[in-house]
């Protein structure tokens, strides 16, 4: 009998299938209030954040995994071009503060190219374009424009 319950232990669901509702709900709201995500784009997994009243574009076969964070200024825009895959906790914003007193500083668009590879928890700051066939390291935080075909580790274009 132990046996048994150590091989349904094994087989057990990883998740729970409230909070997968829940996120599969969310992510249909943001089909919704951004109608240019393609529809064959992917969220994949779960706490993927979308805020503000800006245009975001998303086209086919991308991939947006859990924890990531996509704001959007009004007048703003984020586009993100087709097979891309952005890992967990990415965050990308289109304006820019002043940590001592909150006021915004910068307002930029965001430009994403195909075929791109965003690695774990990289930050993209407003005003930045990367090209297309992209890869950019975990961790990593731009602030600058990234050239098509580049290798980017940390602040540094590598290749």
């Amino acid at each position: 009998m132990e046996m048994i319950n150590a091989i349904k232990a094994l087989f057990k669901p990883m998740h729970n299938p409230i909070q997968a509702w829940y996120w599969n709900r969310r992510y249909e709201y943001y089909r919704q209030k951004y109608p240019f995500i393609n529809s064959e784009a992917w969220f994949n997994g779960y706490g993927i954040i979308i805020n503000g009243n800006g245009y975001l574009e998303i086209e086919p076969k991308s991939k947006l995994s859990g924890g990531s964070q996509i704001k959007i200024c009004e007048g703003t825009r984020i586009q993100i071009g087709a097979h891309c895959m952005i890992l967990q906790n990415v965050h990308m914003k289109t304006w820019k503060y002043n940590r001592d007193d909150y006021n915004i500083l910068e307002y930029g668009n965001i430009k994403i190219g195909s075929y791109c590879y965003i690695g774990y928890g990289t930050v993209i700051e407003p005003g930045v374009t990367i090209g297309h066939h992209v890869h950019i390291m975990p961790n990593s935080y731009i602030d600058e424009d990234i050239p098509a075909g580049a290798i980017v580790k940390s602040n540094m274009i590598i290749k």
